[in-house]
This record gives structure tokens, sequence and C-alpha cells, in this order.
């Protein structure tokens, strides 16, 4: 998960804080619960995996497919770690069936798969996939892994793979102990070679957003050019559209620059891709990217999201199409950059769309002194070459963003806090038999009582603030825990974000 999490976050550079604002109060009409956590027997921790759900049986089954079933990459560990970051042993080797509400858990492993030549199994135990789910069928695009026999150092890639998966028939044939062979489909093709990257389906079309192509062994060896390896960031949104009957097919619709206002390239990877509503009295289903990194200059992560509700004029027209509305520069989320578990939560009262981030890694953190915000500073140490603290700490804050129906944004940091420093790479499986708009937000005005909206599952676990620091060995696993997730409606109370830390210099440490 999070690839370059060591590198990104040097020159984060943030505005000051006002003395005194930390412990002002707002009114929100929901709260958030957390816990308690529970693990299912015979399910190991797993992260930055896809995953889809569909109604078998007696209830609602979920199927974990890709992923990493170790820690964050070990940038800072001992060169017997190095130089490959991903080993081919840490990539999640079965397609898994979850239910969590009986606490069962059925594998099937991948090595049994009997597909053809044609079909890169390989691809289906990979990292940083983008992944998304249109009716009975999962979608997962590309993702970084192990690819026997490619040519890159390590056999390292960045997949070129689309697959479709019926997640009612892969789902019922893994509980009886058959192989899913008839329920899933690929194809490959250049445009889908992305990791790090974002997949919703809007309208009709699929949106394939940003991210970035890594073929090589990821590993600081490599980033003192020691090891050829091949980088280029994806500044991009491929609009297209899907078949899959009689066989998987796609048709391109746009490919659309993402450039930053200058005109500069976006090199956005590793954010939190959320379906949203833009309130008005007819909600419009929007998609929702959340951070991310890196600025192309500086190293920093962003902060203003991006929102697409469509393109802004037919594909073919010139100029060419850009997304409408695009990048918020008004607002920013000042907490949760990398890639976290989400929660989409749409209050028609109030028209206001809230998004709650979970933990995870931050620009920012919470100073349990005052509750201001603050910023650590990279501490650097053998000319820049060892890290002995990366500035970008994991969180056990939950916080909100909302959109308002004038177009104005807010964030807020929430009253509960996840138990342990939990939330990067990890999936919120929002129940499917909840009140959800078309595109899988949920309603909150259609919640009469406290609601288990769904349980969030796997990730990264670390065991502080920065695992350079631990002496847990490893200083990072990834989680087996499942983390239930209730909406209380009514009104509670909820801190207003508070503004952003003053920026910190990098350190040399002798």
């Amino acid at each position: 998960m999070s690839m370059g999490r060591f590198w990104a976050p040097a020159l984060l550079g943030l505005l000051a804080l006002a003395p005194g604002a930390a412990r002002a109060q707002a009114t929100l009409p929901f709260a958030i619960e957390v816990g308690p956590a529970f693990t299912i027997d015979g399910l190991n921790g797993i992260q930055s995996y896809a995953c889809g759900s569909a109604k078998v049986g007696d209830g609602v089954k979920w199927l974990i497919v890709t992923g990493m079933c170790q820690g964050i990459h070990g940038f800072s560990a001992n060169k017997a770690d190095q130089p490959n970051n991903f080993p081919s042993k840490s990539g999640n080797p079965d397609l898994i069936v979850v239910d969590p509400a009986a606490r069962k858990v059925w594998k099937y492993p991948l090595s049994k798969l009997s597909l053809g030549d044609s079909f890169n199994v390989a691809a289906l135990s990979a990292s940083n996939c983008a992944a998304t789910q249109v009716g009975d069928i999962l979608y997962v695009v590309g993702g970084y892994g192990t690819d026997k026999g490619a040519r890159a150092p390590g056999d390292m890639v960045t997949f070129s793979t689309l697959t479709a998966i019926n997640l009612p028939v892969a789902i019922q044939a893994i509980i009886n102990g058959q192989a899913p062979d008839q329920a899933l489909q690929q194809l490959t093709d250049p445009y889908f070679q992305v990791a790090g990257g974002g997949l919703a389906a809007l309208n009709g079309q699929f949106h394939l957003v940003f991210g970035q192509i890594f073929n090589g062994l990821y590993s600081p060896v490599n980033m003192s050019a020691e090891l050829p390896f091949q980088q280029q960031y994806l500044s991009r949104d491929f609009v297209f559209t899907v078949n899959t009957q009689p066989n998987l097919a796609y048709q391109s619709v746009a490919n659309v620059s993402l450039a930053n206002a200058d005109g500069s390239s976006t090199v956005r990877r590793d954010f939190t891709l959320a379906p949203a509503l833009f309130p008005g009295a007819t909600p419009a289903p929007v998609i929702g990217i959340y951070g991310g990194v890196f600025r192309a200059q500086g190293f920093g992560a962003y902060t203003n999201p991006i929102y697409i509700s469509g393109l802004s004029k037919p594909a073919g027209c010139p100029p060419e199409p850009g997304i409408t509305p695009g990048e918020d520069t008004s607002f920013e989320q000042l907490l949760s950059q990398y890639d976290c578990a989400a929660l989409p939560l749409y209050d028609a009262t109030g028209q206001d769309m809230y998004t709650i981030f979970f933990g995870g890694i931050s620009a920012n953190s919470v100073d349990p002194a005052n509750g201001a915000l603050k910023r650590d500073p990279v501490k650097l140490a053998n000319r820049g070459k060892k890290i002995i603290q990366d500035g970008v700490p994991y969180i056990q804050t939950i916080s909100a963003t909302r959109r308002m129906a004038n177009g104005a944004s807010a964030g807020y940091i929430l009253p509960p806090t996840m138990q342990g420093y939990l939330g990067a790479g990890a999936r919120l499986w929002v129940d499917p038999t909840l009140p959800l708009s078309q595109n899988g937000v949920v309603l909150l005005e259609k919640l009469s009582c406290p609601t288990v909206v769904g349980y969030i599952f796997g990730g990264i676990q670390a065991s502080g603030p920065y695992s350079t620091q631990s002496t847990q060995v490893p200083p990072t696993v990834a989680s087996n825990q499942f983390i239930p997730v209730r909406v209380v409606p009514g009104n509670a109370q909820a801190r207003p974000m508070p503004p952003a830390p003053t920026p910190v210099d990098v350190i040399i440490v002798d």
C-alpha cells in the first residue's frame, strides 16, 4: 500500500494555526461509533485489496481478491529486507469469501485456477489495484506485483489487466469448494496498466483516474539509482464502457488530462476514492477523490478534493473535453491523505454530503496537548540515506468532510478514535441491504435508529505513529480485524477542523 510513503512527505507545507480554535464545537446530525473489533478464524490480515458483495444463500457474502498479506514496505528496515519491499510471498494467494455476520470464511487458491495462458492469474495477487462493483460484477484493474518472466528486475511490474468477476457465481462456487473459473473474465490493454489509481462507475461509464506505472523493484536501493526501474505518473481520467457478454470487452470514450490549474502535470496516487452526492433538491451522483501524493514540486500531499460529475462535453468535440466540476481549490482536507477506509453519508434534511475518514496515514496529526493540528519534522541521517522519521504519521483520528448545497466545504474531527493505528489500506464494507443511493452513498434520513452500516476490515496495523521508530518486529502488519461502524442519527457534537499548522523543515540528524 502507498508505494513511496517514505519518500512523499519531505516538503509538505501548510498554514499556521489560530490559537484557541482547536476546542470549538459544532453540531452534526449524526454520531459515529466504532468497535468492538473481532476476528474470524482462518482469515489472516490483508491490506490494499479489492472486494465486492452479493447476496448468496442466507445472507450477504463478500469476496476479497488481490492485496498484500504483510505490513507496509520496509524502506527504513535492515538491508536484509531490501531491495524488494513487495516480495511475491506477500501477495494474496487466494480468492476469499467472507460472511462477517456468521463469521465464516472460505478460500480457493489462485494456483488451482485453470483459465488458460491468456488469463494472467498473477494479477489477482497484486497490490494497489483499482476496483469497483457495478451490479453483480466486480471490476479490478492493474496493480503492482510479481509476474514471472516479466522483463523487469525481480519480475515486478504494474499489470495491464481488466478483470471482471461475477460475484454471485464466484462466491457460490468457492463456498461449494469448486473452481470459480466460469465467473472470471480478463482482458489486457495498456490503458489498464496502473497502480495506486482509482476506478469508479458514473452514469453508465467507468472513470480510471490518476495512479502510476512502476516496473522494477520498489526499494530504497532503486531510489539511489543502483538498480534500474521505470516510473510514470498518469495524470488522466480514462473514461470507458464495458460489456461482459458474450466476452469481456471495453470501448474507449475519452482520455482526459487532469493537469493542475497552471497546466503542470498532476502526479496523484494512493488517494481515497469514494462515491458522493452533490447536495441539492435533487442530489447528483459524483465521484470524490480525496488526498493522495505527490505534488510535482516539493513531494507534497494533495489536500484539495476533486469531484467528477461527468465530462464537460461529448468526446470527439474539439478541444477535448474536461471533467466537471474538477478540483475544489477552496477547501483543504487536512487529515488522512493516504488511501484509507471511508464512509459516504448523505443528509437530505440539511442537504449536506459527509465523507468520514477512519485513521490511516496523514500529513498532519492532532496534538493531544491542545487539540491543534501539528506537522512533524522529517528527520534524515547519513545525508538522507537513512530516514529516522518521515514526518507523515499513522493516526487514530476519525474525521469528516462536509460538502454543502452552496458548494462550500468544511472539516470536522469526530469524538471517537480508531482503537489502534489502523485504517490505511483498509476498506469499509458498506452493508448493501441498507438504504443507499444509486452510487452507494448511505442515506442518513432513512436510518431511524443506531445502525451498523458496515465493517472496516484489514489495512495496515502500525505499532505507533512511525514504524521507523518502533521497536516492535515487524513494526507494521496487515490487520485481520473487523471493526463495526455504527451511525447514530440525531444531533451530536464534533470539533471544526483546526487550521493547518506551519511548515516544518527537514532536520539532518548526526
